[in-house]
């Protein structure tokens, strides 16, 4: 599984991609990695997918970790007893770092960790059967299905709730509300509704080439034809993930899970 390893894989594009940072590496290539001794090496896109991740992001649990709950779905005491049993600590001290818990309690939150991850299993299963079935579907003998697909926006968005459930209508319409699109493209009015948000903000990211760095200015210059208000533009591009801003704020990235 990829993402154990800090990476997602893009069948599409065949592009190998950071699931933290979104540097990305395309299949095919070839790439400089660190060696034993400081000797020079190379390795495909996936490996050095890997090895980006481990030395730019360090321990793999904890960086999955602190992708917080809208990534993951743990709560705060679920994560510690999933850090504490990565640890190798017992049930009776890791209750009392939890605030003095009986071990009893350590054991049911393993317990339904557990149970957690049979349901995860099971359910991707389903899932990846569901969609299977759907390529395996003649969508030229149902017409009114094309309607009701859900517009992909990409995988790392800070929420995952009825907001992201939009469908390709509904884009449209959003589209023909907001933009104007008859000299490149402009925004008439930046929507104050969430979905409303994603579907333009998607578009905006397009603006971007996908493996290229920008510098603040460059963004500014992107930006600044469309809305006149590019600093709440650019802040929901990098607060949506839908733009990858390295930590000092200088070096912006277009998320490559943005089709």
């Amino acid at each position: 599984m990829s993402i154990v390893y800090g990476y997602s894989y893009d069948a599409k594009t065949q592009m190998y991609r950071c699931i933290h940072c979104g540097e990305s590496f395309e299949s095919g290539y070839l790439y400089s990695c660190p060696g034993d001794g400081g000797k020079q090496r190379y390795c495909d896109a996936q490996k050095a997918a890997e090895l980006h991740s481990e030395s730019a992001h360090g321990d793999r649990l904890t960086a999955l970790l602190e992708m917080g709950k809208s990534a993951h779905g743990l709560s705060g005491i679920q994560q510690q007893v999933i850090r504490g049993m990565a640890d190798g600590i017992s049930d009776r001290e890791l209750g009392r770092e939890l605030g003095n818990r009986a071990a009893s309690t350590v054991r049911n939150h393993r317990f339904n960790l557990q149970k957690k991850r049979r349901e995860a299993r099971m359910f991707l299963a389903i899932m990846e059967l569901a969609d299977m079935k759907r390529s395996a579907t003649n969508e030229s003998n149902r017409p009114e299905q094309g309607a009701e697909e859900l517009l992909e926006i990409h995988h790392d968005m800070p929420m995952a709730d009825d907001r992201v459930l939009i469908t390709t209508a509904e884009a449209r319409e959003i589209e023909e509300k907001h933009l104007d699109r008859s000299s490149g493209i402009k925004l008439l009015k930046f929507p104050r509704k969430e979905k409303a948000k994603l579907v333009i903000l998607k578009v905006l990211a397009g603006l971007f080439e996908k493996d290229r760095v920008y510098s603040d200015g460059e963004v500014t210059e992107i930006l600044k034809p469309v809305f006149s208000d590019v600093a709440t533009i650019r802040r929901y591009l990098v607060e949506y993930n839908f733009i990858f801003r390295d930590a000092a704020g200088r070096e912006y990235r277009r998320n490559n899970s943005v089709d």
